[in-house]
């Protein structure tokens, strides 16, 4: 299968849409597009991998600035339809955002949910190391 990796636009939006479900984030297109926008301003990029002609996944590269931390890159946001996992549609969007942040910071973050052992062992066969665990807390203003 031939990837190919792009800047996201307005006419992927629907698509986005629809992957973003599959991480279990439901977003409507006006907010989308305005985050997206957002993002390009401060330093972050949404990327979709293409297969024949089709969205089949993304990738949200940002940098990260922490008093704690340094200037690092994280990938924020990496998805691919359910038809098309186990096929390197997914390496393909990884290998695109680290070339991108290589560009800007010298470490790379990935924060990935405790129940995704999917997710766990792809980024383990990437490369990438367990720096530690974590809870997170939010609270709605």
């Amino acid at each position: 299968m031939s990837v190919h990796c792009r800047p996201a636009h307005s006419g992927d939006m629907p698509q986005l849409i629809s992957l973003l479900a599959q991480l279990g984030y439901e977003w409507e297109e006006p907010p989308l597009a305005q985050l997206i926008t957002d993002m390009r301003g401060g330093k972050g990029e949404v990327f979709v991998a293409i297969s024949s002609g089709a969205v089949v996944g993304l990738i949200n590269p940002i940098v990260d600035l922490r008093l704690a931390e340094g200037k690092t890159g994280e990938i924020a946001s990496l998805v691919v339809s359910a038809d098309h996992r186990g096929q390197g549609v997914g390496r393909v969007l990884l290998q695109h955002a680290q070339a991108w942040l290589g560009e800007r910071v010298s470490t790379i973050r990935i924060r990935t949910n405790v129940v995704r052992s999917d997710a766990h062992r792809f980024y383990t066969s990437a490369g990438y190391n367990l720096a530690k665990e974590q809870k997170v807390f939010t609270k709605d203003i």
